[in-house]
């Protein structure tokens, strides 16, 4: 066999294929994926892939060494729209998704890749076809041994930009995508909650309420500015070096979103400290919940990701006189310094749902951004 069989699975035989063959991920109706490698002209695989498993579908391509090359998106919209709406709802709203996204895919992959898994193309009993779950990657096999975990977390990263472009794909461009999203404010689609806990699902639907941010606005300065003064008496000034100070988040996105660096990318902020045009000092405090003698940003992660870059890059600092301060306001967990009972309770459900730290908030990773 010297192409690969689209309906059998089976990966080609001739030894000099090697360099020439690359890897795809189909994700097709109903939610299914399916792997494949080949190594004759690419077009002619789509068109026969079609051809013997039908579509909507959308593919992303490999090299041999697992490196990405690029996503085709082979859409039919009359078909795409109906789809989406009946499998993949929760696309449409990335705050539901990164998390299922987190349980689910990447941390399968990364498994997958260390060998804590088994190897989708290896047999399995009681499976007759080769329907790959979403949770399982694609590897070049002869290169399995090798991956390291930054090249895991690489591989991981290029996984997250593909389902984020496919998400974009169905993204509000036609009438029928406005019903979708309309249909899916009612409640989750059944494909999320399969993805995620109920009681996080239900956590994450409070929390979007307009009545929740009302409350937890009057608790962070970037969003009012009344929140400093109010809170004013729980602000402290710490050092940007203190083992205290902990991340909240377990991942936290690289571009700010509001005043004043609205727009602004996290690792262009610690390059402004590194140079010396901006000052940790004037950042608008961050506000975290002490808990278990530790300070976990609630309100701020980014501002905190951006400290961390920074003394990572500028190293030890001759005297600890010397360290950078930076405002911070402390809550103490249960809050019971809070009188308004909603405002209290408000602010322990975003605690709880900000919480998501997986090493006691020492780090947080960063998504990278999509050129």
């Amino acid at each position: 066999m010297s192409r690969y069989d689209f309906q059998s699975q089976q990966l080609p035989t001739r030894r000099n294929c090697k360099s020439r063959l690359r890897a795809a991920v189909w994700c097709i109706e109903k939610g299914l994926q399916y792997r494949g490698y080949f190594d004759e002209d690419e077009e002619k695989v789509l068109q026969r892939f079609r051809q013997v498993k039908g579509g909507p579908y959308y593919a992303a391509v490999l090299d041999s060494q697992s490196h990405f090359q690029k996503f085709v998106d082979l859409y039919s919209k009359d078909k795409s729209v109906k789809w989406m709406k009946e499998n993949y709802l929760d696309l449409y709203s990335k705050d539901k998704s990164v998390k299922w996204m987190k349980e689910n895919y990447l941390k399968g992959m990364i498994e997958w890749c260390h060998g804590q898994v088994q190897d989708p193309r290896e047999p399995r009993v009681q499976e007759e076809t080769a329907v790959r779950s979403v949770a399982e990657p694609w590897c070049a096999e002869d290169d399995r041994q090798a991956v390291t975990q930054e090249e895991a977390e690489e591989l991981a990263q290029i996984a997250w930009e593909a389902y984020e472009k496919f998400s974009e794909a169905g993204d509000g461009r036609s009438e029928a995508g406005e019903e979708a999203r309309s249909e899916e404010a009612e409640g989750y689609p059944a494909s999320f909650l399969r993805g995620m806990p109920l009681n996080i699902a239900l956590l994450r639907e409070l929390i979007e309420t307009e009545d929740f941010r009302r409350l937890i606005k009057q608790f962070d300065p970037s969003r009012s500015s009344s929140a400093l003064a109010r809170w004013q008496h729980l602000m402290r000034w710490c050092s940007i070096t203190d083992p205290r100070l902990r991340f909240a988040h377990d991942r936290v996105s690289s571009k700010f979103r509001q005043p004043p660096h609205t727009g602004l990318l996290v690792e262009n902020l610690a390059e402004g400290f590194l140079a010396g045009k901006a000052r940790p000092e004037d950042l608008t405090p961050m506000v975290a919940m002490v808990w278990h003698d530790a300070w976990y940003v609630v309100m701020g992660n980014r501002r905190r990701k951006a400290l961390q870059l920074f003394v990572q890059g500028h190293g030890p600092w001759p005297s600890p006189s010397q360290v950078p301060q930076v405002r911070i306001i402390l809550h103490v967990f249960p809050f019971h310094h809070i009188e308004n009972d909603d405002a209290r309770t408000a602010l322990r459900l975003k605690a709880l749902e900000a919480m998501d730290s997986c090493d006691s908030g020492l780090s947080a990773a960063m998504r990278r951004r999509r050129y």
